[in-house]
């Protein structure tokens, strides 16, 4: 359980100058004034504390049993799976809908709509539909919808941004209600990630273009309505809708789904709640770290694609642009949230009903992290996913009515280069750049120690990882030295180039921008940072109109076939994520083997020499792995998290 810290209402503000002075991003962010920006976040975040104290003791708004308030960033963009490329349309998808298969906590592949599956030879694999499951408004799924969906993606026509992601299909077979059977044109290694629940939700056949306004699934919610940035809101559908009878499915399935279900339990479990203990003076923040547990890997089949982290780019399947978790086992530190649910207080804000599930889910969209704090604070939301500043996080953990949970992630965060920018096309300029980024201290300071260094696109826990690569450490000499060398010396103002870096207006991307203005400063690059609103960011990604940009990968570097979707000449948008217009001819080479090499321990081979090339030629800027952390109430009990932040944990 999580110890817990204050009593009232205006134990904020009584304890502002504790709670608040570890903000220390004022060490390297000034603003024009000549006061700090980390000043000015100080001062932001103490007028939140005033706005609490103000507001009163009140617990919020009254919602009935089973009722969540969720606050997310976004809005999300398109909830028809097909199109859904940002990070907030794929996690909401992921509770509408379902796919041909689903991945566990590590990263093994069990049939979600399929029952089972089997692949005769390399270019074919046939899959056998669960019987009995009905879409939300009571039409019996069949493999008509299955081919309906893939082949909607694959017609040029619809263009749709998952289009790449079925190249390798040659033709799609329905014999009958309940079986699939694709036809391969070639081997290819990933196929079934492709149609993994993250990357293809099934969608009924003969669903239009608008399908996204009134989106239809099979998953355990059914879609209610959406406003534009305001909410979305769904509700749990009834077991009994979505399968017929288990009688239909016979005793051997009926199993497979108790086992399914603790399948689930196990990853709902994940996750640990933060402590916090208070020593000589001082507040500190521990997680209860619990066994690490040795991931199974499938082997032969790598992960899924899922998208980024705003937005969650990944034409082919998946599921979170830049978002996700890996292929082969959990993420070390993995933890179980001791938390039980509370009755009594809490229940005004917020419950859970009797059986102890979500009934019913409110996405509320609130652009401001602050605000979203406050209305945590305040008791008119529920739970939020790693969409608050590291320096909010210890505040809210001593409201005896929250508790903070946090697991490490997979989620790639990096800054984007434009290889057709005739200052950026220079490799010593990229490499200058990385080594004048401290991320060390961007870590520490402005992200609390919430994220882990990172290398390369695929984290350290991955079966296909290579650890011996390149690596930039904080070395301005050498940054400097590399400029000289590429013909940018410093001007009379000692500056020696100047470059704009595009960001979301999400406040952590501004703060990030922040720091590397004056970190860049020191070498002679005068950088400027400038806001986009996420679908305009987004838009200009894929226009290649940018020459740097910050993005996190949610869900896509769990397979390394994302390789040939950020890495590959031929996958630029729109037909994938290459926004950089990367091209280098062996990195083709070893991608196409990647594509069709069966056998792991040589497809590690490749996969490790790709990561070797990356790490010199460094089409991105590798920043950090970012953990997952909520904040949420009690009432909601235990929170299980996933690496990629997923909010499958509302299933439970």
């Amino acid at each position: 359980m999580l110890r817990p810290y204050g009593r009232g209402c205006g134990d904020l503000v009584q304890n502002k100058k504790h709670d608040l002075a570890g903000l220390k991003t004022g060490h390297y962010i000034t603003g024009r004034s000549g006061q700090t920006r980390g000043q000015l976040r100080n001062c932001s975040l103490l007028l939140v504390c005033a706005m609490a104290a103000v507001c009163g003791c009140g617990r919020g708004a009254r919602r009935g049993p089973g009722e969540v308030v969720f606050v997310i960033e976004s809005n999300p963009a398109n909830l028809d799976p097909r199109y859904a490329t940002d990070g907030q349309s794929q996690r909401i998808d992921r509770l509408i809908f379902n796919g041909l298969v689903e991945r566990d906590a590590e990263m093994n592949l069990h049939g979600d709509l399929a029952e089972k599956w089997e692949t005769p030879d390399a270019l074919t694999y046939v899959f056998h539909l669960r019987r009995g499951v009905k879409f939300h408004d009571g039409r019996e799924l069949t493999s008509r919808d299955v081919k309906a969906t893939i082949e909607y993606m694959m017609n040029a026509e619809n263009k749709s941004p998952k289009r790449g992601a079925f190249p390798m299909i040659a033709s799609i077979e329905t014999p009958d209600a309940e079986t699939v059977i694709f036809h391969l044109k070639e081997a290819y290694a990933s196929f079934l990630w492709n149609l993994e629940k993250s990357a293809v939700g099934i969608v009924p056949a003969g669903a239009g273009s608008d399908f996204g306004r009134k989106p239809i699934g099979t998953g355990p919610f059914r879609f209610v309505s959406q406003a534009q940035d305001e909410a979305v809101v769904l509700e749990r559908r009834e077991e009994r809708e979505r399968i017929t009878t288990e009688d239909t499915e016979g005793p051997q399935s009926t199993q497979r789904r108790k086992d399914k279900g603790q399948r689930r339990d196990a990853e709902y479990a994940e996750g640990s709640p933060r402590r916090e203990t208070q020593g000589e003076g001082k507040s500190k923040v521990e997680s209860l770290k619990l066994k690490v547990s040795e991931g199974k890997n499938p082997g032969q089949r790598p992960g899924n694609k899922s998208g980024e982290e705003e937005r969650v780019t990944q034409d082919p399947p998946s599921q979170n642009e830049d978002r996700a978790p890996t292929r082969s086992g959990d993420p070390a530190d993995m933890g179980r949230s001791s938390a039980a649910p509370l009755h009594g207080e809490g229940r005004a804000a917020s419950t859970i009903n009797e059986s102890g599930r979500v009934q019913r889910v409110t996405f509320r969209i609130v652009p401001d992290a602050i605000v979203r704090a406050l209305e945590l604070r305040k008791g008119s939301a529920d739970v939020e996913m790693s969409s608050l500043s590291p320096d909010m996080i210890p505040v809210l953990a001593k409201r005896t009515e929250l508790e903070v949970t946090e697991r490490p992630g997979t989620n790639f965060a990096y800054l984007g280069v434009n290889l057709e920018d005739p200052t950026l096309a220079k490799r010593e300029v990229r490499q200058a750049l990385a080594y004048a980024t401290d991320r060390e201290s961007l870590i520490k300071y402005l992200l609390r120690d919430e994220a882990r260094l990172a290398s390369g696109i695929l984290p350290p826990n991955h079966w296909a990882y290579e650890g011996n690569v390149k690596k930039y450490g904080y070395a301005p000499a050498e940054a400097e030295r590399l400029l000289d060398a590429a013909g940018f010396r410093r001007g009379a103002d000692g500056t020696r180039m100047h470059l704009t870096l595009k960001v979301t207006t999400q406040e952590a991307a501004r703060l990030l921008g922040a720091a590397l203005q004056d970190q860049w400063k020191k070498v002679g690059v005068a950088l400027e940072v400038r806001p986009l609103e996420t679908a305009t960011f987004f838009s200009d990604l894929a226009k290649g109109n940018f020459q740097l940009s910050y993005s996190i990968w949610i869900g896509a570097n769990n397979d390394p076939d994302v390789f040939d979707l950020v890495f590959s000449s031929k996958r630029m948008p729109p037909n994938g994520s290459n926004r950089g217009h990367y091209r280098n001819a062996r990195v083709d080479e070893l991608i196409a083997g990647i594509r069709a090499e069966m056998d792991r321990e040589k497809r590690k081979a490749l996969c490790s020499e790709v990561q070797k090339i990356v790490a010199e030629d460094l089409p991105y800027v590798p920043l950090w792995y970012v953990d997952v952390v909520s904040v949420h109430r009690r009432t909601m009990g235990r929170v299980g998290l996933t690496p990629t932040g997923d909010y499958d944990f509302l299933v439970k």
